[in-house]
């Protein structure tokens, strides 16, 4: 996997910002970096789950290309169609998030159960929709202690501040504002793809998001518990070369009192559309 290079760290009044690069000159590592978001678009249910489909008929022994002609309809008719405006792009939304969870996982100490991964889950008519809701969900830990992570993450290849900017704060606003109840309905439908699993560590899981929703009036409690995200994805070389953190400017106009947030660019630096068309039709190749 790439290592992620510490470019910046600096802050917009009490808002601090973290600026992260990979080296693209690493070949084997930019191999696994992408063999990695491949795996994870094979991982999304109706795909890893084509072989099931041939005994939808209940038919003993389907002939073989039946059976592979079928899984190249459900593929087709699954596929997201390439959408006009390309922030809009499904398969966009999806590596981008993946990547976001990746660069989490390394450098933050965060999990991200694909036993609650929305994307993961994913319906065939869902498939062609932004899914709605928190962009990215997962588990914060330092030792023992947990926080729930709460990350929104855009993408811009435009100039500084970014035009994804004020959407940004807008995502973090509504997971910050508890009244509308974003953040709780994200807890709790993690907690419902959680609950019946046997294992310890989930099970733990479910027992910290739980006490988070018992406690749901206390505001500070909740606020302690959660920890957010917000991330950007950038192809803008003036942001290291400059110093430049302007995207994050309308954050250090805002008070987030009581939690934790930590912005984050990955100055990404590629063509992000090609990017995540590419790394797509490379998963769906050989599923």
């Amino acid at each position: 996997m790439p290592e992620f290079h510490k470019r910046l760290q600096k802050k917009i009044k009490d808002f601090e910002v973290t600026v992260y690069e990979v080296d693209s000159e690493e070949t084997d590592d930019r191999n696994n970096f992408e063999e990695y978001l491949v795996s994870k678009i094979k991982k999304i249910k109706v795909f890893n789950d084509l072989d099931k489909y041939a005994e939808m008929l209940n038919v003993p022994n389907v002939d073989a290309e039946f059976s592979k002609k079928l899984k190249a309809s459900i593929i087709e008719t699954c596929n997201p169609k390439k959408n006009p405006i390309q922030a809009f792009d499904i398969r966009r939304s999806f590596v981008t998030e993946f990547l976001s969870q990746l660069l989490l996982e390394r450098n933050y100490s965060c999990v991200f159960y694909e036993e609650a991964d929305k994307k993961i889950h994913v319906d065939p008519v869902q498939m062609e929709k932004h899914i709605p809701g928190i962009d990215v969900t997962g588990i914060h830990f330092n030792g023992d202690a947990m926080k729930f992570v709460v990350c929104e993450v855009k993408a811009s290849k435009s100039e500084i501040p970014c035009t994804e900017s004020p959407r940004l704060l807008k995502d973090i606003k509504k997971a910050y504002d508890l009244e509308n109840r974003r953040l709780t309905k994200e807890i709790l439908r993690y907690c419902d793809k959680l609950k019946d699993k046997d294992d310890k560590v989930f099970s733990k899981v479910v027992e910290f998001l739980l006490d988070i929703l018992i406690s749901k009036d206390d505001r500070e409690f909740v606020l302690s518990n959660i920890i957010f995200f917000p991330f950007l994805i950038r192809n803008n070389n003036d942001i290291v070369a400059n110093g430049d953190i302007g995207d994050y400017a309308l954050f250090g106009e805002e008070n987030f009192e009581g939690s934790t947030i930590k912005g984050i660019i990955w100055s990404f630096n590629n063509d992000i559309d090609t990017f995540c068309k590419n790394i797509w039709n490379k998963a769906l190749i050989d599923v």
